[in-house]
């Protein structure tokens, strides 16, 4: 028991994301649900998705002018081309014109390629699942009208670090060190 907070001590597992040792309290992120708008005819959802993507494809080359990093920008790019892959749209597409709005049908179109990524044998390729959740989400953000929204960013020297659960890379670029140190 710690004497300062009269709480249990956690032992939290999980992958570093940067070497080092962190001394502080732990901020945990966790997922949002994201509310779509209600359904509007075939031809306005097609629009909202079409939108959405084109929206979410100059986030991700944004991201990528900023990441300095080859990794990062690798991993952004996976996720761009994802965006142009008309076997990952068109499903979600067919799913608007037989009813199915447009958050709705890109997670319906989506989702399947999730699961594939997680059930992989291949530990790179699992990895990439959660590339495509944020890939998701962000499109996700943008039907829901939040994509305008300023990121979530922890108050600096408030915490030691913080904790999510299967994050994308890409949804992590905003809190590097250098650009949460600017903020």
């Amino acid at each position: 028991m710690d004497d300062r907070t009269h709480r249990a001590a956690h032992r939290i597992e999980g992958r570093s994301a940067a070497p080092g040792l962190a001394l502080g309290p732990l901020v945990r992120l966790i997922s949002v649900q994201h509310e779509v708008r209600q359904y509007r005819s075939a031809a306005e959802e097609h629009r909202a998705l079409v939108d959405a993507l084109a929206a979410s494809q100059e986030d991700l080359g944004a991201l990528s002018r900023q990441a300095g990093d080859d990794e990062a920008e690798a991993i952004l790019a996976f996720q761009m081309a994802l965006l142009e892959d008309d076997s990952l749209v068109a499903p979600a597409l067919a799913r608007i014109d037989a009813g199915d709005g447009a958050g709705q049908a890109w997670s319906a179109a989506i989702d399947p390629e999730i699961a594939s990524y997680d059930a992989a044998e291949d530990p790179y390729f699992r990895a990439r699942a959660s590339d495509l959740r944020d890939l998701r989400d962000r499109v996700l953000r943008h039907l829901a009208g939040e994509a305008d929204q300023p990121p979530f960013w922890p108050p600096i020297g408030a915490m030691a670090g913080w904790s999510c659960a299967a994050e994308a890379p890409a949804a992590m670029l905003p809190f590097s060190p250098g650009r949460a140190a600017s903020r």
